[in-house]
């Protein structure tokens, strides 16, 4: 009698409250249930209940405090005129006959769904970088996780290493840490596998291949065969990658700065030509300028020293030897002697024209060896007062 009821009541409503009627979860997993009402219950409290009959009990209600109650949570989005529950870490026991509910005078709204939940078997894990793998370029440590996206917690994870021999197992975690104090040889193998209840799965493989494992300068290329995220280092050495300590590894961002230096070098040099080449031509310039201007200034002093020589004035001094007083005159020159044997002597001076210049060098030429040279001292008295 109560089912038809039920069955009934939610006829009527079923247009004001409605939901998924099945919804599937994952033991260990969280699930989301939407429950969509009329705008006209914006403002009534909802609940999350139990059951499907009147005796449902409330999991969850809008009025709980941050609208939660352990693994159960429910929040209210009037504008979109839905509340949504989820169910954190489902169990087993958690499978049943749910409600969404409406709390309003008289009867509830609910609208009834089965929630099923069941194990879910292991997925391939996935394996990705969680660092930068080009670091091994340099000998920096690379991190590889490994993940199932499904399956029914707990998972369990575990790492190993191949060998041609047998597979031994380095970590009980889902991360793998490479660096290279762990490679003793050149190749290495390395695989994930995860585990549930109800499976065992492994990943792909992880690749290593060491390219120099020197102390101060070890490289080592890290590659994932099932997403096929592959890089390489580029070496530059003079012997053999296995022994080589001077291996150079470049990546493209030093190449680009590379280039940019050569760029800034090669324009600094053009501009250090062109200034030099300027320079030198203005100094060539300033130099023809001396040498006119010198040339300019010998000329002007050549004129000046053939103007000088109209003006010269040559004169002949010549002194007799003789015992007495008497005044004695040699050419233009007149000579009175006292007592003291001081001589004074008049000089009568002519300016010489460049026509007689040669007569008067050559007068002067023969009687080089007669020539005496002898102080003379100007008396401001007249030759007629001497004596």
């Amino acid at each position: 009698m109560w089912s038809i009821v039920l069955l009934i009541c939610s006829l009527s409503v079923s247009g004001a409250l409605s939901a998924e009627k099945n919804v599937k979860g994952i033991v260990g997993r969280a699930i989301t249930i939407n429950c969509s009402y009329d705008k006209q219950y914006q403002q009534n409290m909802k609940y999350w209940c139990h059951g499907w009959t009147n005796q449902c009990t409330y999991v969850v209600r809008t009025d709980d405090p941050e609208g939660q109650r352990g693994r159960m949570s429910i929040k209210d989005n009037k504008a979109r005129g839905v509340f949504i529950v989820t169910m954190e870490n489902l169990q087993r026991g958690d499978a049943g006959w749910y409600s969404c509910g409406i709390d309003r005078s008289g009867l509830d709204l609910r609208f009834a769904l089965m929630l099923q939940v069941s194990y879910e078997s292991i997925s391939i894990p996935v394996l990705k970088f969680t660092s930068p793998p080009n670091v091994s370029c340099s000998g920096g440590s690379v991190s590889i996780s490994c993940e199932s996206v499904r399956g029914s917690p707990p998972i369990y994870y575990k790492w190993y290493e191949r060998t041609s021999s047998h597979n031994s197992k380095i970590s009980d975690t889902n991360k793998l840490d490479l660096h290279c104090q762990s490679f003793k040889q050149q190749n290495h193998q390395y695989y994930c596998t995860a585990k549930n209840q109800q499976a065992i799965k492994d990943s792909g493989m992880v690749k290593v291949s060491v390219i120099n494992r020197s102390a101060n300068n070890c490289s080592y290329v890290v590659e994932i065969s099932s997403i096929g995220q592959n890089y390489s280092c580029e070496v530059s050495s003079t012997t053999a990658p296995s022994t080589s300590a001077n291996n150079e590894i470049r990546s493209p961002k030093s190449k680009r700065l590379v280039f940019i230096i050569v760029g800034v070098l090669g324009a600094f040099l053009i501009v250090l030509a062109v200034s030099l080449l300027w320079y030198m031509k203005k100094m060539n310039k300033g130099n023809c300028c001396i040498i006119c201007s010198r040339r300019d200034q010998n000329a002007d002093d050549n004129q000046q020293l053939a103007a000088a020589e109209d003006s010269i004035i040559y004169a002949n001094v010549r002194v007799a030897e003789s015992s007495s007083s008497e005044t004695r005159s040699d050419g233009n020159v007149q000579f009175n002697k006292n007592e003291n044997g001081i001589n004074y002597a008049t000089i009568q001076f002519q300016k010489k024209s460049s026509a007689r210049t040669g007569e008067m060098e050559k007068d002067m030429i023969n009687n080089t060896n007669s020539v005496t040279y002898s102080e003379i001292n100007t008396s401001r008295k007249s030759p007629e007062n001497i004596g």
